[in-house]
């Protein structure tokens, strides 16, 4: 069980923290439009101490069934998600592997499922607000017909009492529909 939250709070630290990148591809390109999800790929390290032992993990996150789109209009500028997918999660530590399935998983990305945002593109920042909440977003690809977003985290996190040190990365691929 306590690796499962382990695994639980990795995921959703990867998909709410980003970082800044300077790989804009094309700036021409309008992020205006459908976007259908085609991969969320992550990887990473994290270490705690489990009954005073250091213990470090690795983590992969893959996508599956993905059937996700991000609708961006302009004019007003908002941003619309619609859809599923779901993550296959392995974890191993200890000579130990484990593996999660989460069929829904469109709950844990930092945009909001149910509710529109109001977004702004400057460079490779995608500023999306909602409901008072603003999350920033680093764009590594913005093409005519691609779009990658970079996530990333290196953190220290509370769980229960335990601190853990979490680096993980990932990105989040999509084509215009």
């Amino acid at each position: 069980m306590r690796k499962l939250s382990i695994l639980l709070l990795a995921v959703t630290l990867i998909l709410t923290c980003c970082s800044s990148n300077d790989e804009f591809t094309d700036a021409n390109a309008s992020i205006v439009g459908t976007w259908e999800m085609i991969s969320f790929n992550s990887s990473g390290t994290g270490s705690t101490t489990i009954q005073m032992l250091p213990v470090t993990f690795n983590i992969n996150a893959n996508s599956f069934n993905e059937n996700y789109q991000l609708i961006f209009t302009e004019s007003p500028n908002e941003l619309t998600p619609q859809g599923t997918f779901g993550l296959t999660i392995e974890i191993s530590a200890l000579g130990q592997n484990m593996t999660e399935t989460i069929e829904d998983a469109e709950s844990l990305l930092p945009i909001s499922e149910t509710a529109t945002s109001d977004w702004s593109l400057s460079g490779n920042q995608l500023t999306l607000m909602t409901n008072g909440e603003t999350v920033i977003l680093t764009v590594t690809e913005l093409t005519e017909t691609n779009l990658t977003f970079l996530v990333t985290i290196d953190e220290q996190v509370d769980v229960n009492g335990t601190v853990e040190d979490a680096q993980l990365s990932g990105e989040i691929d999509f084509v215009r529909m």
